[in-house]
């Protein structure tokens, strides 16, 4: 039963991460695309280091909950 737990807590955490893979390169863009407005500039650039930052918690809590699977 633990197995199966851990197993769910792991899929829930990689669709986590991958979320923010698929979603930081839009915020990515559209800074790019922002001009010279300096306030859509500092709003874009909070929300991609947030969304960096926290893909990479929810890969290290899905590498660790692999790494528990995978030792069985």
């Amino acid at each position: 039963m633990l197995y199966v737990w851990i197993k769910s807590f792991h899929v829930v955490f990689v669709i986590a991460w991958m979320a923010t893979v698929f979603y930081l390169p839009r915020i990515l863009v559209n800074l790019a695309e922002a001009g010279e407005e300096p306030a859509v500039k500092a709003r874009l650039l909070l929300m991609g280091r947030r969304l960096y930052k926290f893909g990479h918690n929810m890969f290290g809590i899905a590498f660790l909950f692999g790494l528990t699977l995978w030792q069985g």
